[in-house]
């Protein structure tokens, strides 16, 4: 079974980051690309699902989790989680769904959101030097124009095709 192209999605409050993996691009083992990364506002989320939907993507969603009290936006982060699982589920997409410590124990990961950034270049580009894994505007390097919360996104991705792959 091949592993499928992936609209990477991680919500927050304010912004919502967005990546596309595409795992047959890569050199081998884990390594995959980041296509038109972006760090969009939330509301432009329903226009990348329904693209999601036309060109035949995957959904790779972090899911919102909370222990205790919580506080207003992971409430507010939670509701989104909905709203975009209840959206592909109306347009027929099929969804994958990790909480952060899922996706750092598929890649793992031990630490903060640095460190998760720093293990996709790892899996990206062969280096934890995230200056090489972007590039430069006259060499590209696979990360890119990966920034903000893009960087998490794709980290779900990475996430997913690595549990796929697990299970092959």
């Amino acid at each position: 079974m091949p592993i499928p192209l992936l609209l990477c999605i991680d919500p927050g409050t304010v912004r919502t980051g967005l990546s596309i993996l595409d795992p047959e691009l890569g050199r081998g083992g884990e390594t995959v690309r980041v296509w038109r990364p972006s760090d969009v506002p939330r509301d432009t989320i329903r226009d990348a699902l329904h693209a999601a939907s036309v060109g035949g993507l995957t959904v790779a969603l972090e899911r919102a989790s909370a222990q205790g009290r919580t506080r207003p936006e992971v409430i507010e982060t939670a509701h989104l989680c909905g709203w975009i699982e209840g959206h592909c589920e109306a347009l027929g997409l099929s969804i994958y769904m990790l909480r952060r410590h899922e996706v750092k124990s598929a890649l793992d990961v031990r630490g903060g959101d640095a460190a998760v950034s720093a293990r996709v270049a790892e899996i990206m580009a062969d280096t934890a030097s995230l200056a090489a894994a972007k590039g430069s505007r006259g060499n590209r390097g696979p990360c890119y124009g990966l920034v903000g919360d893009a960087w998490q996104a794709a980290a779900v991705g990475l996430a997913v095709v690595a549990n796929l792959r697990r299970s092959l």
